[in-house]
């Protein structure tokens, strides 16, 4: 699908800035109110993981509008379990043209330091700039 894989390539950019074993891309699809994954990079499988609106660390994200790093999700209730072995979660939210949060960015477990910090956000909000993706393309009803 190409949608996919352009997704997947630019998550490829931002790992090369930020080294993590797993990246993925989730939208808010507004027909559903359900949180999907769009593109991933670094999973042995591509996954299927889909959350209501609300649910998980990356539902809390969309909900507050602010990244969150959580260093041990196994004590994250929040976290919802996957098959991926995630330790480690950074999830920064995506802002539609009218402000409104639209989707998140995963990256899990940091391969060049023990733990996630301030500066991976700064990282991705440069990547941001420097890398715009017009969201439009991927869940067009989110946009008023």
């Amino acid at each position: 699908m190409k949608v996919r894989r352009n997704l997947d390539e630019w998550l490829s950019l931002l790992i090369d800035e930020i080294p993590v074993e797993m990246a993925s891309v989730m939208f808010l699809v507004a027909e559903t109110n359900e949180l999907e994954i769009f593109g991933a990079v670094g999973f042995d499988s591509p996954p299927d993981l889909v959350l209501p609106a609300g649910v998980g660390i990356a539902g809390w994200v969309i909900d507050k509008g602010e990244p969150e790093i959580v260093n041990d999700v196994a004590v994250d209730p929040r976290f919802e379990a996957d098959d991926h072995n995630t330790r480690q979660l950074l999830v920064y939210p995506l802002m539609g043209l009218s402000g409104q949060v639209v989707g998140v960015i995963n990256l899990s477990n940091p391969l060049e330091t023990d733990k996630f910090r301030k500066k991976h956000l700064d990282k991705i909000a440069e990547f941001l700039e420097e890398n715009p993706i017009d969201y439009r393309h991927y869940v067009l009803d989110n946009f008023s």
